[in-house]
């Protein structure tokens, strides 16, 4: 992976998407003109218009590029069930995906959602090293 794209969304709010540790592995002009770029987005994101409409509509997770890392804001609790969490993961990899076709006519959407999968993959290793045994299914 390790590419950078840009896009905008159908609201018009510019957004960014960076891999994991682009900024420490950029070199010093790219790390400066990738801080700069982002500095001249708009911070937050437009709240949907269905969560608008909706008066029973909640924020569930806040996420922020910060001090070149991820940062979070979460609601825990929200559902007992942790494959509940991992329905809302999916969700959210297919609005990702869409997005981005949504925005590129010339994204191959296969060949995307591999890449998406490929960086979860990697990440969930670690996750699983936390939190976990350490020990995959396959290995």
């Amino acid at each position: 992976m390790g590419s950078l794209s840009f896009f905008t969304q159908t609201t018009g709010t510019q957004a960014c998407v960076l891999p994991r540790g682009i900024l420490e592995n950029a070199g010093e002009s790219k790390r400066n003109g990738l801080q700069f770029l982002i500095m001249g987005m708009e911070k937050q994101l437009a709240v949907p218009d269905a969560a608008q409409k909706d008066a029973a509509s909640f924020e569930l997770i806040r996420v922020w590029v910060a001090q070149q890392s991820q940062q979070i804001s979460l609601r825990p609790g929200v559902w007992s069930e942790p494959a509940a969490w991992g329905v809302m993961l999916a969700d959210l990899a297919r609005n990702i995906v869409q997005v981005h076709v949504e925005n590129d006519e010339d994204l191959d959407a296969e060949a995307f959602v591999a890449a998406l999968l490929e960086g979860f993959d990697t990440e969930i290793e670690s996750v699983l090293n936390e939190f976990g045994d350490g020990e995959t299914e396959a290995g």
